[in-house]
């Protein structure tokens, strides 16, 4: 069967609107769409199921609030019942098909199925296409209608559009787990007082952490960043040091380092060959003050003496910089160790460090 021009003109708006967008959130949204600018129906509904029937509770339908949550708990149970639950969990089907490909109007209007859950809406006839979406797992996209049939072309569309529609849900799960990834991996660098940034090959943004934003905020200036690109200053830097030189010869790009009082950000720049993607990490180093201390309740000599001894100095060292006895550093030491609750130098030392870093 040959679809005519514009069929074909519907077919293309519709992958258009399928393709239009990669987040899992607006997924529904452009399957029901591009579903229901194809095949107009009463109800368009999309179900996911295990390999062996079982419905997993996941639905997506339009029109919004057609299906209540108890009406749809009996399509669940009865499900396994309808005319095609043998062809769709049969690995040999994954083409469009219809009811009256099965049975009769009046053998479904007289089934379990449509007298507990479809007689409510009403629907005559479906038009069905299986998608296997991963191991153990399909989807079924489904346009309802009562009156008139589908027709062959309808069929035919369904059956040509099916396979966009598995790629764009495998496309947007696939997108969620790199989008978390990085989230996880922009939270570990963030316990290190790191921020990261991802760039296209135009060197627009495609990710940037929140704290890299507050970074970017305090060393180059506030509105610098508009979400979609870096500020010139880190643009031009970025092209200066881009990892592959004009001849190909690959190269070592020199960190940026940017300067506050008592405090130091250095970039670093890492490419993407492959993908022709770039990377910024943004490390924030800042030199300790006694002052650090005061957050942990001691007095301002006890902060002092913290301090020194998180840079390593001993006793000794910290009497003859304080200009006291070594033994009054020992004195104020049993303090600090009773007030932190810990019972050794290194565990005070630890304290103090992380005091440093956060």
């Amino acid at each position: 069967m040959r679809l005519r021009d514009r069929h074909w003109r519907s077919l293309l708006d519709a992958i258009a609107n399928l393709y239009s967008d990669v987040s899992l959130e607006t997924l529904p949204e452009r399957a029901l769409g591009s579903i229901g600018q194809l095949l107009p129906g009463e109800i368009i509904a999309f179900d996911s199921f295990t390999d062996d029937g079982v419905h997993t509770g996941d639905i997506w339908h339009d029109p919004p609030g057609t299906i209540s949550p108890e009406l749809y708990a009996v399509f669940g149970e009865l499900a396994s019942e309808h005319p095609f639950s043998p062809y769709v969990f049969s690995r040999s089907h994954r083409h469009a098909m219809m009811t009256s490909d099965y049975v009769s109007l009046s053998d479904f209007k007289n089934g379990a199925i449509f007298n507990e859950f479809y007689r409510h809406f009403p629907v005559h006839h479906q038009l069905l296409v299986p998608i296997t979406t991963g191991p153990g797992t399909l989807v079924t996209c489904t346009t309802n209608r009562r009156g008139k049939n589908f027709t062959e072309e309808e069929r035919l569309m369904l059956n040509l559009i099916a396979p966009h529609m598995g790629n764009a849900i495998h496309n947007s799960r696939k997108m969620r787990e790199l989008t978390s990834t990085v989230e996880d991996l922009s939270n570990a660098l963030e316990t290190r007082s790191c921020g990261i940034v991802s760039l296209d090959k135009e060197l627009k943004i495609v990710y940037i952490s929140h704290f890299c934003t507050k970074l970017i905020e305090k060393y180059i200036g506030k509105g610098t960043s508009d979400g979609e690109s870096l500020p010139d200053f880190l643009i031009s830097w970025i092209r200066q040091n881009d990892p592959l030189s004009h001849n190909g010869i690959p190269r070592v790009p020199s960190a940026l380092k940017l300067e506050l009082p008592n405090s130091t950000l250095s970039v670093t720049i890492m490419f993407d060959e492959k993908n022709d993607e770039r990377f910024l990490i943004l490390e924030e180093s800042r030199e300790a003050a006694p002052s650090d201390f005061h957050i942990l309740g001691l007095t301002k000599r006890q902060a002092e003496i913290l301090f020194w001894l998180s840079r390593g100095k001993t006793d000794r060292d910290i009497g003859e910089i304080l200009c006291i006895s070594h033994r009054t550093v020992h004195k104020h030491l049993e303090a600090i160790y009773t007030h932190l609750g810990v019972e050794t130098r290194t565990a005070a030392m630890q304290i103090a460090l992380s005091t440093i870093r956060n």
